[in-house]
């Protein structure tokens, strides 16, 4: 919702004024502060460099052409992208991304807007639903085995189940329900 809201109000802005409209800043910030979850809402131009972010009035240079969700946007329209977890540059907050296609008005990419989450936001939600003593363990997944979050963390950042893994498989095979599989991390069987 918070980046639906503000790629609409972010259409037709031109770089100037995204660089240096406090007003325009001020209102982003409060809208990416109204949600705990949202760390900040940022934009990435059509070269990779982020002229706009809500963590800090007149962002700093930064080249986020190495990121996922710029690369998979620049290369299509992906829609709604959710990219892969990692620190984030700026913030150093393990975070990831949703992001969305900036197309300029002859149809051409014209960078990305989008929104980054707090990785802990929901590891400690994750924490808040089980019972410790029942030594559960959920994980936020992408289809391609990518782990966004995980409770509890598991050592290494950036993990990733293999795609030949029954418990993926099983994942990828089903649009819900409930079944047994053994994690690919502990080998421990898991509702």
């Amino acid at each position: 919702l918070v980046l639906q809201t503000a790629d609409q109000r972010l259409r037709g802005v031109d770089r100037e004024t995204l660089v240096n409209s406090k007003p325009l800043w001020d209102e982003l910030h409060h809208m990416a502060q109204s949600s705990e979850q949202v760390a900040s809402i940022f934009v990435v131009d059509r070269d990779g460099f982020g002229p706009f972010t809500t963590r800090v009035f007149q962002s700093p240079v930064y080249d986020f052409s190495d990121r996922d969700y710029y690369y998979a946007q620049r290369r299509a329209n992906q829609g709604l992208y959710v990219g892969q977890s990692y620190m984030g540059k700026i913030s150093k907050d393990h975070i990831f991304n949703f992001s969305i296609r900036r197309t300029s008005a002859d149809g051409r990419f014209d960078g990305v807007v989008g929104v980054s989450a707090f990785s802990t936001y929901f590891e400690n939600y994750y924490r808040s639903i089980g019972m410790e003593e029942d030594h559960f363990a959920i994980a936020l997944v992408k289809d391609d085995g990518n782990i966004l979050v995980r409770y509890p963390s598991i050592a290494t950042s950036n993990s990733k189940i293999g795609s030949d893994s029954p418990f993926l498989r099983t994942l990828l095979a089903s649009e819900r329900g409930t079944f047994f599989a053994r994690s690919p991390f502990n080998g421990q069987d898991r509702l």
